[in-house]
């Protein structure tokens, strides 16, 4: 990474601390063996990752110096071809991994009704980003309650069948 400013030595430390804010997040929750909650803490702890460090997030997340260019600094070519090839030297990479792997498995134990987990944790991934941004933008006008606007996207999108309800025992 061009290091000439040192925005590539604080880039780098958000790539360190990025994944596993992600991680972090699905690990605290109480059943984070149960996949629709792993999936949704890891979509909250996205967003508070946003939300917490804007700028570095902003940093992460904006446009490359060089657009023109599609060679990194290892000379390797930057582009992903069809089938996805090189996704992992994408900034974010091993985050969208978690996600698609939480998505497939909130799918798998049907608690999502995701047929594509790429397609859907791509999806997923893009309003999760675009709500980071829209926040931290402070857009004018009247918003919804951010908690409630962030379970309506993440259930809505991700295809989430309702949260079972716990149902005291007699």
């Amino acid at each position: 990474m061009d290091d000439r400013d040192g925005r590539g030595a604080l880039l780098q430390q958000g790539l360190d601390n990025k994944p596993t804010k992600l991680t972090t997040g699905s690990s605290d929750c109480d059943t984070h063996d149960l996949p629709r909650a792993r999936l949704v803490a890891a979509c909250e702890a996205y967003l508070s990752f946003g939300a917490e460090h804007p700028h570095l997030y902003a940093l992460m997340m904006g446009p490359n110096p060089r657009p023109d260019d599609t060679t990194g600094n290892d000379g390797r070519e930057l582009r992903l071809n069809d089938s996805g090839e090189g996704i992992e030297r994408l900034v974010g990479a091993e985050s969208f991994r978690l996600l698609v792997q939480d998505v497939a498995a909130a799918a798998a134990d049907g608690t999502s009704r995701a047929d594509d987990p790429f397609l859907t944790a791509t999806a997923l991934w893009v309003a999760l980003h675009g709500l980071v941004r829209l926040r931290a933008d402070a857009p004018l006008g009247p918003q919804p309650d951010p908690g409630q606007l962030n379970d309506a996207l993440i259930e809505r999108i991700a295809l989430l069948e309702p949260a079972p309800i716990a149902i005291p025992e007699r």
